[in-house]
């Protein structure tokens, strides 16, 4: 496995075009590559996933050239327990999350991916979380409606549901801009 990822991503830096001072790294349990220059910008990005479609295995593999932009987008925090949750959306439409829970004693992170939603008010997150070598289920439902933060009472401009087997938590979050 470690060759073909290897294979994998000499191949992706060729691609691109990168010198011999431009690196390779893997960022996440799913096989994604991003391939930067010597100043450390990012050029490149692939995602291999794999699938079965009845008896046949499929490797898809998505190359995108080009900078991969990270902005900040939602977070919310809520108290008994305290837990908090920051969201941040890719130019690739993919959204690197961390949510913290049992008052930051546990700090889940990784990727989630946006499921399409029919009310064009809501915003539906699903996908894997990290923490500690243990991995877990998260779904996200962000409310894009004005609520009340009930521990400071501040206006926030979203509801930010987090579920996972064991917890449904909710709180006020705003849109970060």
């Amino acid at each position: 496995m470690k060759t073909q990822l290897l294979t994998l991503a000499t191949a992706l830096s060729t691609l691109v075009g990168c010198n011999n001072s431009a690196t390779t790294t893997i960022v996440n349990k799913d096989s994604t590559f991003v391939v930067t220059d010597s100043s450390n910008n990012i050029v490149a990005t692939t995602t291999v996933t794999t699938s079965t479609k009845g008896d046949s295995i499929v490797k898809k593999v998505i190359t995108t050239k080009g900078t991969l932009e990270i902005n900040e987008f939602y977070e919310a925090s809520g108290s008994e327990p305290g837990w908090f949750i920051n969201i941040k959306q890719t130019s690739l439409d993919t959204y690197p999350t961390e949510v913290q829970l049992n008052y930051g004693k546990e700090k889940w992170t990784g990727e989630l991916n946006r499921k399409m939603e029919a009310a064009s008010n809501k915003i539906n997150l699903i996908g894997t979380l990290a923490f500690n070598g243990k991995t877990q289920n998260f779904t996200i439902v962000i409310n894009k409606e004005k609520c009340t933060h009930e521990a400071s009472g501040e206006e926030r401009n979203a509801t930010i549901s987090v579920k996972t087997v064991n917890q449904n938590l909710k709180a006020c979050g705003n849109l970060i801009k």
